[in-house]
């Protein structure tokens, strides 16, 4: 698990853009980066001194043992509400592959104002074009092209071109060899991970022999996973089954693995258990770099991990997000499989209105619903004119005006037709400032399919 973590001077204005999109529930508790630091906090209270000398952190052994700051901060962005990380998984199958690929890209963001966290996964085969030069490419290439022009550069070429593409500055970013991952996994005692659909797939590749193939599969449910079924998880892409045969499965797949790793590092087993800290530790000596980071952002790291009640949302910014009219896969001729915004080549202004509607409601996002609008007795004018002002609030979700049902009916009403339980339907209608209701007896119609019904009637 070879990892490189590097802090950024640079301060970049941005304004109000902000971050993405997915399709997940809620999960609790922190940030992809907080783990990092409260892991490596761990290793070096429990591991010894050898490790900050070889994991380059930039503070002494004695810095430990001060007393924590009352209010220790992570950097942030220009706004001063996210912490934003880039979490990167290159490909390496082999010491001696030579392999630069990153096939695992996700923008992971804390919001300070709200305490919630928002994973954003970038497909491999976006076509991105290459930092200072006219030519594009797919942007799982970056890194390599980066390393190629100048050794240790990588990261940052791809930083640039993932704060371009979502307009957020990146204050972080590590790198993480997917294969030594599986020590790490397997030291820890294994992971549980909730298989959301049972797949198969027969061209996954045989260790060692790229070209020649085995058949694996997963059941759907909670499962037990040692290190190299976790990588067989998060790297299977050829399924024939129409919900996990793509990199856009593979990226949600990769984010639930994340968060079982992150959940049993931070539970009692792990994280009280002096024998299992000093192994990882070892792991850590060897495979991990950090460079520019302080006592005080570790003191800051594990203040937020301390927090209860931050939820985390998942997103994949893949051709369905915003109802397909954002990103498509039709390709370029000559480029094979690629994605690539609607709008043009290296034209990412509504991938980052998207991504900051997404952020700003990450529930509503995440859930994606559709929303039907009917007049119930408020008019029919003044019911359209309500339906374009949610349209303009909310302009990546599919809210569709319906026209007039009845037209005597007072009181305005919010009701779900969805599975996804009365918590998330409280917080979707609280995006609409509506309260949450039962349909009304006197619905006597058969309602088009729609995830949520909002019926306007008069106030009189």
């Amino acid at each position: 698990m070879a990892v490189n973590i590097k802090m950024n001077d640079k301060s970049i204005n941005l304004g109000d853009k902000v971050a993405s999109k997915g399709k997940k529930r809620p999960k609790k508790k922190l940030l992809i980066i907080a783990t990092i630091i409260v892991l490596l906090f761990s290793t070096l209270l429990l591991g010894g001194y050898y490790l900050t000398q070889r994991a380059g952190v930039k503070f002494g052994i004695t810095d430990i043992f001060n007393p924590i700051k009352a209010n220790p901060q992570l950097e942030r962005d220009s706004s001063g509400k996210y912490t934003n990380a880039l979490l990167v998984g290159i490909d390496s199958r082999g010491e001696n592959s030579g392999l630069l690929n990153t096939d695992t890209i996700i923008l992971v963001s804390y919001n300070y104002d709200d305490k919630n966290a928002v994973m954003t996964s970038i497909p491999r085969d976006f076509f991105v074009k290459v930092p200072a030069q006219e030519r594009y490419t797919k942007i799982n290439s970056i890194y390599a092209i980066g390393e190629r022009i100048e050794p240790g550069s990588g990261l940052d070429y791809l930083q640039r071109v993932v704060e371009d593409m979502t307009g957020k500055e990146i204050q972080y970013h590590g790198m993480i060899n997917l294969v030594g991952f599986v020590d790490l996994i397997d030291i820890i005692g294994g992971i549980e991970v909730d298989v959301e659909n049972s797949f198969t797939d027969y061209r996954y590749p045989v260790e060692g022999a790229e070209s020649r193939y085995q058949t694996i599969s997963f059941q759907k449910g909670l499962q037990t996973m040692d290190g190299k079924t976790a990588l067989r998880f998060v790297r299977s892409r050829y399924s024939m089954d129409a919900h996990e045969g793509s990199d856009f499965a593979r990226a949600r797949r990769q984010q639930r693995v994340l968060t079982a790793v992150r959940e049993e590092l931070l539970s009692s087993s792990t994280y009280l258990n002096p024998r299992k800290i000093l192994d990882v530790a070892k792991i850590l000596e060897n495979n991990i770099k950090f460079s520019e980071f302080t006592n005080e952002e570790i003191q800051a790291g594990l203040k937020l991990v301390q927090k209860e009640g931050i939820e985390t949302y998942s997103f994949v910014l893949d051709p369905s997000i915003a109802k397909f009219k954002i990103i498509t896969d039709k390709g370029l001729a000559g480029n094979g499989y690629t994605i690539t915004p609607i709008a043009g080549l290296n034209r990412y202004e509504e991938i980052q209105k998207y991504i900051y509607h997404a952020h700003k409601k990450p529930t509503l996002y995440s859930e994606d619903p559709t929303i039907l609008v009917y007049d119930i007795g408020i008019g029919y004018n003044e019911a359209l004119e309500k339906t374009q002002k949610f349209q303009e609030r909310h302009p990546y979700i599919q809210i569709q005006y319906m026209g007039t049902l009845m037209s005597d009916m007072e009181g305005n009403y919010f009701y779900s037709l969805s599975e996804l339980g009365e918590e998330i339907d409280e917080k979707i209608a609280k995006n609409f400032s509506m309260n949450l209701t039962q349909e009304p007896e006197f619905i006597q119609q058969q309602i088009p399919n729609g995830d949520y019904i909002i019926l306007l009637g008069s106030n009189d």
